[in-house]
């Protein structure tokens, strides 16, 4: 399954704009390649890793760049990391699925993707010549 940048920030729980300066400057990678004027299409695998990135960031104050490279080594490792020689860290990653597969269920339920671009041309029929 793949979500818009909309639908993957709300259930992030992060603006849309800070999603979006993530994927183009540190996560572009994580990332399929598309078109101009077509909605990004972002994996939930790489949501999870933007995720638990999120939690590092906020929780340890590390760069997001040092963050996703973590986040990386903690889905590849079953929740666990070796952070320099002598330390490790370990995270419920289980649990994180969980919270985050049902934000994104509720984020699914809450409404559509808003459209894109011009909107479509209202055909209206007129009549020629003077009205009486």
């Amino acid at each position: 399954m793949r979500l818009t940048t909309a639908m993957a920030s709300t259930a992030l729980g992060i603006p849309k704009k800070f999603l979006d300066n993530i994927l183009t400057r540190e996560a572009s990678s994580l990332l399929p390649l598309g078109r101009q004027g077509k909605s990004r299409q972002i994996p939930v695998a790489a949501v999870e890793q933007i995720c638990v990135a999120l939690l590092l960031q906020r929780e340890l104050g590390t760069p997001i760049a040092k963050s996703l490279q973590i986040a990386q080594q903690l889905l590849e490792g079953a929740g666990q990391a070796a952070i320099g020689k002598l330390g490790a860290i370990t995270f419920d990653l289980p649990r994180i699925r969980r919270s985050l597969h049902q934000a994104i269920a509720q984020t699914l339920e809450e409404g559509s993707n808003p459209t894109r671009g011009r909107p479509p041309r209202q055909h209206q029929k007129t009549k020629r010549g003077a009205s009486f």
